[in-house]
């Protein structure tokens, strides 16, 4: 697919702006944006200082075979990510603790952010965990969803801006705390084997098992990107199908095993 067709050229150069979802401007530079909110108080040393280092095991089969070919994922994820243990931890960028005072994107079910990510050859990997840290617009308990999308290539966007192309691999139900004073870093664990190539990992509500109103995917170093040749990460805007890309540093990962 043609990107350059579907991607706003003039994306989020200040990170500054809050964002009206009732009818912003297509083109203006901070569409799916939202500024920082404060504190407010809160003791940020409650804060969820990152991912949990300790991957869970819920929904992966950890039981026994009981005589049948179950595939690769039979003893369940175990362990810290680390290369030494055959997992690459793609992230986005790390959280920084406290991050609600700074700028951030919007997740809503108008605004579904993500990143771009490249699964190395050496080959498959089996994603075992997909993960964000926002924080919650509601003070009652919801859910997010989460897309695995293939690409053809770090510029290559989804096939349907509704998440609905045959590139989308799995989607996948967060569980989202309530309360709206800190961020959280929330994730669902899953059990796809991929090939060597460029994916994308895309939030959002509203669709997919998404119940919560809002949130705001808060960033963690000021206006910026995604690290490690990453690219830039983006929201797909739902009112009128928009990539956009967004200067953010937003902790968006992925956990990618060896099978």
């Amino acid at each position: 697919m043609d990107a350059s067709s579907r991607v706003d050229a003039a994306f989020d150069a200040g990170m500054d702006a809050t964002v009206s979802e009732a009818g912003p401007d297509a083109r203006t530079a901070d569409a799916g944006v939202e500024g920082g909110l404060p504190d407010g108080g809160t003791d940020a040393g409650a804060l969820d200082g990152g991912r949990d280092a300790l991957v869970s095991d819920a929904g992966v089969d950890a039981g026994t075979d009981a005589g049948s070919d179950a595939g690769s994922f039979d003893a369940g994820p175990t362990g810290v990510c680390t290369p030494s243990a055959g997992c690459l931890f793609l992230e986005c960028v790390s959280t920084v603790v406290p991050n609600e005072t700074m700028s951030g994107m919007v997740l809503s079910a108008n605004f579904w952010p993500g990143f771009r990510f490249q699964i190395p050859t050496g080959g498959d990997r089996a994603v075992r965990r997909i993960e964000v840290n926002l924080r919650s617009g509601s003070a009652s308990a919801g859910t997010i969803f989460t897309a695995l999308v293939r690409l053809t290539g770090p510029s290559d966007t989804p096939d349907a801006s509704d998440l609905t192309g045959a590139d989308v691999l799995t989607t996948l139900v967060i569980a989202v705390p309530g309360g709206t004073a800190v961020s959280k870093t929330v994730g669902a664990d899953t059990a796809i084997t991929v090939p060597a190539g460029w994916y994308a990992a895309v939030f959002g509500t509203g669709a997919f098992g998404g119940t919560l109103a809002t949130a705001t995917v808060h960033s963690n170093f000021g206006g910026g990107m995604c690290g490690g040749g990453f690219g830039y990460p983006f929201s797909i805007r739902q009112s009128d199908g928009m990539f956009i890309l967004q200067s953010a540093t937003p902790h968006m990962a992925v956990e990618a095993w060896m099978p």
